[in-house]
């Protein structure tokens, strides 16, 4: 039986040959990027990992990425990551987004740096967080943050769960960006989603990456500006994770853990948390398994080539005059619904 799923890696090239010391120990890391509420799917793959026996000796988080690693860090047991179930289980979307009176829209056009005060997010770090500082956990944790006003990357190895576990999670626009050491800091995915170029530098020889979605996933149209916006944000995201592992040193090997259910879920969206927590669990052992392999191929989808649109208008420019107009004409026409004759 097949128990870890590598991904073949290209020649490593420019930054990552600098990485590259053949010489370097066996090295673990688990890194677990930003998702938000499609988070609950690294639940279920930490569940699958440690229930085969597979444990990390470093793991690096950003954003909920950086809140189910450190509560893993602390406790990397079964019984550890049941409280986590737990947790999220329970949690909704009020619990750290309270409802306010106005309607959506509204609240994202009002003036103030966020929509949601950030007690809710910490208030549920402090309950399931026992932890001091995060170096104290049993394995140890990065986070990422970033630096609000440079936009660079800000990574924490000490620090308050509260502050620093918040900073990392701080969506801009959502939450308020939190001040530490002089610094603005928030949501780590905004500048790196799924860090394992860090996992290199640390000395990584093989990397397990939880990832909310898949390196690709075909998505339904945005209908609204701000869903294409979000859309935006998230293709080029999927853009930098696959550059970083095309770009991996030849001597260090990846498994990809993917939960496809998760790419149509919206970050914000707590309401499936159950179904994508069992679906990152079953996914990952069929990884293991070897009976399914995460694809870094874009889905294949109906593409008009140019032929195809020389034949329709080939098609079109044949037809007698007259249909022609008939058929411009038509289309512009409203339906009009058949009015009962009166006599």
């Amino acid at each position: 039986m097949k128990r870890f799923s590598f991904i073949r890696t290209k020649e490593s090239q420019n930054r990552g040959e600098s990485y590259s010391n053949s010489d370097k120990p066996s090295k673990t890391t688990f890194v677990l990027g930003g998702g938000g509420g499609k988070g609950a799917c690294q639940v279920g793959m930490l569940i699958a990992l440690v229930e085969r026996g597979i444990q990390a000796d470093e793991v690096i988080g950003v954003s909920v990425g950086a809140l189910n690693g450190a509560v893993y860090a602390s406790n990397p047991s079964l019984e550890g990551l049941r409280s986590l179930e737990s947790l999220w289980s329970s949690l909704d979307k009020d619990t750290i987004m309270p409802k306010r009176k106005l309607g959506t829209t509204w609240r994202y056009a009002q003036r103030g740096e966020s929509v949601y005060p950030g007690e809710g997010l910490r208030n549920l770090i402090d309950s399931h967080l026992s932890l001091k500082d995060i170096g104290d956990t049993a394995i140890p944790l990065e986070v990422l943050a970033a630096d609000y006003s440079t936009g660079e990357e800000v990574w924490f190895g000490t620090g308050r769960p509260r502050d620093v576990l918040y900073a990392s999670a701080a969506i801009p626009g959502v939450f308020p960006p939190v001040r530490f050491g002089g610094r603005l800091l928030v949501d780590g995915g905004v500048v790196n989603d799924t860090p394992i170029d860090r996992a290199v530098i640390n000395g990584a020889t093989h990397i397990y990456m939880l990832l909310c979605g898949t390196p690709f996933a075909h998505l339904p149209d945005p209908q609204r500006p701000l869903e294409a916006l979000i859309r935006s944000a998230t293709h080029t995201k999927s853009a930098h994770f696959r550059h970083q592992v095309h770009h991996l040193p030849k001597d260090v090997t990846i498994t990809l853990l993917d939960c496809p259910d998760a790419s149509g879920v919206e970050s914000l969206d707590f309401s499936k948390k159950n179904l994508l927590l069992a679906s990152g669990y079953q996914r990952t052992l069929r990884i293991l398994d070897g009976e399914e392999t995460p694809s870094f191929e874009p889905p294949q989808i109906q593409v008009h080539t140019l032929n195809t649109l020389q034949n329709s208008t080939s098609a079109y420019t044949s037809r007698p005059k007259v249909d022609r107009w008939r058929i411009r004409y038509t289309s512009k026409m409203l339906p009009i619904k058949t009015l009962p004759h009166h006599k």
